[in-house]
């Protein structure tokens, strides 16, 4: 009986650790999210502005104040995932190591979302002149057949 009171008490703690384990990587993985949003929120592009619609702004000093106070988490935020792979609970995967491989896979990423929109952005633009290409072809193709048929039409009229 002891022995299985043992076994038992030691799934239970390797449970607890794997639900630790997945709370950290769970906690890891939104914060990551949360970085990555203030980086966009920050330095994203507006887009242009449409061409007939009134524009409107915010004011300027709540803006500035917005982006300052975004800029201020997001340093809060590297500093505390740093500590946490040197000295926290994140220590274990290799510290500093392992801190720049996470911001390495990062930047990789990101790189590769952004190959990703401009491939988009080109086959797009690729598909539209090809639509057009070949519409100015079939415009060309039935003037060719109308100016063709209306000579056919003209010479058989004069031969009566």
């Amino acid at each position: 009986m002891a022995a299985v009171s043992a076994i038992w008490a030691g799934i239970k703690k390797v449970v607890e650790v794997g639900q630790e384990a997945e709370g950290v990587w769970r906690q890891l993985s939104e914060w990551a999210h949360a970085v990555d949003n203030l980086e966009q929120a920050i330095t994203s592009k507006k887009s242009k502005p449409p061409l007939f619609k009134k524009l409107k702004f915010n004011d300027d000093a709540a803006e500035a104040m917005a982006i300052l106070e975004a800029e201020n988490k997001l340093a809060t935020m590297r500093s505390e995932l740093r500590e946490r792979f040197l000295y926290g609970d994140l220590e274990r995967l290799g510290g500093m190591d392992a801190l720049r491989r996470f911001y390495q896979l990062q930047r990789d990423i990101k790189a590769k979302r952004l190959q990703a929109i401009e491939d988009q952005q080109r086959r797009r633009k690729e598909m539209l002149e090809t639509v057009v290409t070949g519409g100015l072809i079939l415009m060309g193709a039935a003037a060719v057949i109308l100016i063709v048929w209306m000579a056919i039409e003209l010479i058989g009229m004069g031969g009566k």
